[in-house]
């Protein structure tokens, strides 16, 4: 039998979104994937964690510029 070699703590906010983000987590994910997406969340706000990556396009088009 395996045992698991970690453990890992959430400290969940007062609404019930992240305990129901937890369970589709695991269920489509790998844990890694989801804190990424909760960082990136907290880091850049909803829209940008999702895949609009605003600040990352303005960027881009910025270095293509200076060529």
């Amino acid at each position: 039998m395996n045992e698991p070699k970690y453990t890992l703590t959430v400290r969940l906010e007062p609404e019930d979104r992240y305990n129901l983000r937890l369970i589709a987590a695991a269920a489509d994910k790998t844990i890694g994937e989801y804190v990424k997406g909760i960082i990136l969340e907290k880091l850049y706000g909803k829209e940008n964690a999702h895949g609009n990556n605003d600040i990352q396009t303005g960027a881009k088009l910025n270095s293509c510029s200076e060529r």
